[in-house]
């Protein structure tokens, strides 16, 4: 059939004539009108594809003659009807295998198709230049599932992969809807998925999105799938093209994952590289009680403490532009009863051979209970500086190795240094000790080191301000782990002073009263439980009474066996007075000397009762008189006792 600009008007069915002449043509004739659609097919047209005139006539030619159909023709009859010029295109038969030369002529209302079998001897210029074509030459060396659709999705070309995954022939595909194929019909949710694709891509839209397939009863496929828009020269969209990558294993992978990562007990999320959150597991979405629709995006942050939102967006981001790691403790709302709980998120970036980031994974720990015991520790530590800081004592604390970690402000304000100018140190401290304490206080504290036993020892601190030195009681406790190891040594030093110098006061009266024990100028006795019994005597008081050393010993020698009763009001006032003063002034009981001799004396008594204990020994002074008529004895007289 010759070229020719001109429009011919072909109707079979409008001359008896003209059939027989159709029949004759050589090679395959068909006749399509505007829409497509086949409405004569000679005699060899019906031999190529094998079917009768009944079988073909009504049909779309893509869908009648798939033994024709590729991307090539499909390009060359859209040109065709868009420029109403004759052209002609060459191309391998999908189906057949064969080289096709297809002439098109436009009609009125329709095109004549004739095709030839074979290349043609002289190359005429193709209706569509060879470069703007995919066929099926370019399809079948893919491992991926690809084809070649029509914008309405019809189904042009595709490669080997699926049709012998499927078991079907190309031909039964060829021409046909793919969202009415079998990879693509047993599943509602996928065939509306790729529906949407290929009306997005024929308004020129790039769509991916993720489908299972059903290539065959049993089996499943999961696929990557891009529908990409492919256009012509004047920028009509001209064909689709279909590519889908299997991700089976890749899903299964996922399917375990995220089996392994819902029994773990942290929740974990993952993110896109710009950073917006995609996926959650399941123990995420029960905690929050949102879905994973619902947390994707910026979703999630609704769950977020209102308090905390501006710094995690602030250090999410941050993490997102550097790529760096991101970390940091926020509070979580829970959905079955509306309170926070505080979580350490953590997320890192999974990145490709050449550095770019692929996806964040991250989890986010409970830390709830954690948080809850640093605030406890908090407030301990707050009440023990509380304490140390109030207490009268100097409170310190000493790691394992001597040297200070603490000192509190009543320490420093007395020695004047500050922890920094002693933590170096070990045995910085003794530099406030007097000098003749430091080796015994040095001795004592390694030895408690070395054993671990409590330290304690009085010892003489230099005050910081006016350089006197004061006696202090240093104690040390060591505290323990688990295990037994001490981890730290508290200690206090308390003030002795007084108490060392009513000590020092106390032996020196104690000294002058033996003194005058051992003088033997007057009877002295000593008494215990309240005044009562004697326990011990000199040798002046025993030759005035009359009285033995054993009998003094044998603690039945009394205050009351020696007095008369007339005199026992005389001793319970000179009791009091001792109470309130330590000392009564000369009494003039008689007494009774052994055998009931009653004699006057004088008595005078003191204490050298202390603090520490209400009862220390009465010393009962007691001279004979031989007369109360001319017996004189004034106070001034009584030797002095304190």
């Amino acid at each position: 059939m010759s070229n020719t600009k001109q429009t011919q008007h072909v109707t079979p069915a409008s001359s008896d004539t003209l059939l027989p002449l159709l029949e004759t043509l050589p090679g395959a004739l068909f006749v399509v009108d505007d829409a497509a659609t086949i409405v004569y097919a000679n005699a060899s047209a019906q031999a190529i594809l094998g079917a009768t005139r009944e079988d073909v006539v009504g049909k779309p030619l893509w869908c009648g003659a798939p033994q024709l159909v590729s991307t090539a023709l499909y390009q060359a009859v859209q040109k065709t009807r868009q420029t109403r010029a004759p052209g002609e295109v060459e191309y391998v038969s999908p189906v057949m295998g064969t080289w096709l030369h297809v002439q098109l002529s436009p009609t009125l209302g329709g095109l004549m198709v004739q095709v030839h079998q074979g290349r043609a001897a002289a190359r005429c210029q193709e209706t569509v230049p060879q470069g703007e074509r995919l066929s099926i030459e370019d399809l079948n060396g893919l491992f991926s599932r690809i084809g070649v659709l029509t914008p309405e999705g019809i189904v042009l070309e595709i490669n080997e992969v699926p049709l012998a995954e499927a078991c079907v022939r190309r031909e039964e595909v060829i021409g046909h809807p793919l969202t009415e194929t079998r990879w693509w019909s047993c599943s509602p949710t996928s065939q509306e998925q790729l529906r949407a694709a290929i009306a997005r891509a024929s308004r020129g839209e790039i769509v991916r999105f993720e489908a299972v397939i059903h290539p065959r009863e049993g089996l499943d496929r999961y696929l990557d799938v891009a529908v990409t828009p492919r256009r012509d020269a004047d920028h009509h969209i001209a064909y689709l093209v279909i590519a889908g990558i299997d991700i089976t294993e890749r899903k299964h992978a996922e399917v375990e994952i995220h089996a392994l990562i819902d029994a773990i007990p942290q929740l974990v999320w993952t993110s896109q590289p710009d950073g917006s959150h995609d996926s959650f597991n399941q123990r995420w979405c029960d905690y929050t009680g949102l879905s994973t629709e619902e947390a994707q995006g910026e979703g999630w942050m609704q769950c977020l403490h209102p308090e905390d939102r501006p710094r995690v967006r602030t250090a999410w981001q941050r993490a997102v532009q550097t790529g760096g790691v991101y970390e940091t403790e926020l509070r979580l709302r829970q959905n079955t009863i509306g309170e926070y709980r505080w979580f350490l998120a953590r997320a890192m970036p999974v990145r490709d051979d050449t550095g770019q980031i692929l996806k964040w994974f991250g989890t986010s720990t409970d830390i709830e209970e954690q948080k809850r015991a640093e605030q406890q520790l908090k407030e301990s530590r707050e009440s023990l500086r509380v304490l140390t800081e109030t207490v009268p004592q100097m409170v310190w604390v000493a790691r394992p190795d001597s040297l200070h970690e603490y000192l509190n402000q009543r320490w420093q304000d007395y020695t004047g240094f500050t922890l920094d100018q002693t933590q170096n140190d070990r045995w910085a401290h003794l530099q406030f000790i007097h000098p003749e304490d430091q080796e015994g206080t040095r001795a004592r504290w390694q030895h408690a080191l070395d054993t671990g036993t409590m330290y304690e020892h009085e010892e003489r601190l230099r005050n910081g301000q006016n350089g006197e030195y004061r006696w202090f009681l240093t104690r040390a406790m060591p505290m323990r782990d688990e295990g037994g190891q001490i981890v730290k040594w508290f200690g206090t030093c308390t003030d002795i002073e007084e108490q060392k110098r009513t000590e020092e006061a106390l032996r020196q009266s104690q000294e002058r009263i033996r003194a005058l024990i051992d003088s033997n100028i007057v009877g002295i006795t000593s008494t215990e439980v309240e005044g009562e019994v004697i326990v011990d005597a000199n040798e002046a008081f025993l030759h005035m009474t009359g009285y033995t050393p054993d009998e003094v010993r044998s603690r039945t020698l009394t205050r009351a066996r020696i007095t008369v009763p007339e005199d026992a009001p005389l001793f319970e006032r000179s009791i009091q007075e001792i109470t309130a003063r330590g000392q009564t002034p000369p009494l003039r009981p008689n007494w009774c000397v052994k055998m009931a001799v009653v004699c006057p004396c004088w008595w005078a008594a003191l204490s050298s009762r202390t603090n520490c204990a209400r009862w220390s020994p009465l010393y009962w002074i007691i001279r004979r008189v031989r007369s109360w008529n001319n017996a004189k004895m004034p106070l001034s007289a009584w030797p002095a006792m304190n």
